[in-house]
């Protein structure tokens, strides 16, 4: 028993490291090194919307911290607004905001970002079809296919944080938790998870994953009879959303329409 044990663990391993593998080099792949260099800005030297994202990260990182965390007037002086209306990914704006003293002045994490993506939607995706069988081999085969999303491949440096499309792929696991009988508590931590993700991520996933969270809903009440279980999703998946927008500052914006903000911008 112990001996098929380590076995298991060894091939998951060996199949996650080689998903791993393969998703970082797809990327490298399909946008070379040098898109990919957290060192490089040079992408952003022309107009469009990924300068756009660049521009509120390198505005948010040179502001002083306020509270919401979220909220900076390097661009808008002396009016404050949030990262999350610049698109700049507020979660890892925060974090590398953090890391600012150690960073070089030319940074930006679109790069990781891409190869993040990559990564998370084979993994995920391997987890949902282990679900279903133990063979290594249908498992690599079908999480391969998630590796050149298009909609990710499409949005990726154009509209960054829309390239998170693991996100869905992550609410579709919750519902399957709901039919393979897991354990509430798992299932609630996941669905929290999910709400601080999407709002964090971009607020475009809040409904998007919404809707799907509805679905576990339904069926967790309609079919499976669970009717507080499935309340309380819903309840969770809102109250981690909302309280991941207002710690980033997006109830707490100075800005209105008569300001006329950034001329390219939201």
């Amino acid at each position: 028993m112990i001996e098929n044990k380590e076995k298991t663990i060894f091939s998951r391993i060996i199949l996650y490291a080689a998903l791993f593998v393969f998703s970082v080099a797809t990327c490298f792949l399909i946008y070379g090194k040098s898109a990919l260099n957290p060192f490089n800005i040079r992408l952003y030297y022309r107009f469009g919307d990924s300068i756009q994202h660049y521009f509120g990260w390198v505005s948010f990182r040179n502001s002083p911290w306020q509270f919401p965390l979220g909220l900076f007037n390097g661009a808008t002086y002396p009016d404050s607004v949030s990262i999350i209306f610049t698109d700049s990914i507020p979660f890892l704006a925060v974090f590398f905001k953090l890391l600012s003293p150690i960073l070089p002045a030319d940074f930006q994490y679109f790069g990781l970002w891409t190869l993040l993506c990559f990564v998370l939607n084979t993994w995920i995706a391997a987890h949902i079809f282990e679900r279903f069988t133990e063979n290594f081999f249908t498992v690599f085969t079908g999480a391969l296919f998630f590796v050149m999303v298009p909609a990710m491949i499409i949005r990726t440096f154009t509209h960054e944080a829309l390239g998170g499309q693991f996100l869905v792929l992550f609410s579709v696991e919750i519902f399957l938790l709901i039919c393979f009988g897991t354990s509430d508590r798992e299932i609630m931590i996941r669905t929290a998870i999910l709400g601080v993700l999407a709002a964090s991520i971009h607020i475009y996933f809040l409904p998007i994953c919404g809707m799907i969270v509805f679905g576990t809903f339904l069926l967790d009440t309609l079919k499976n009879k669970k009717v507080i279980r499935g309340i309380s999703l819903i309840i969770i998946y809102v109250a981690c959303a909302a309280l991941t927008v207002f710690f980033l500052g997006g109830f707490a914006s100075s800005l209105d329409f008569s300001n006329g903000g950034l001329s390219y911008g939201n």
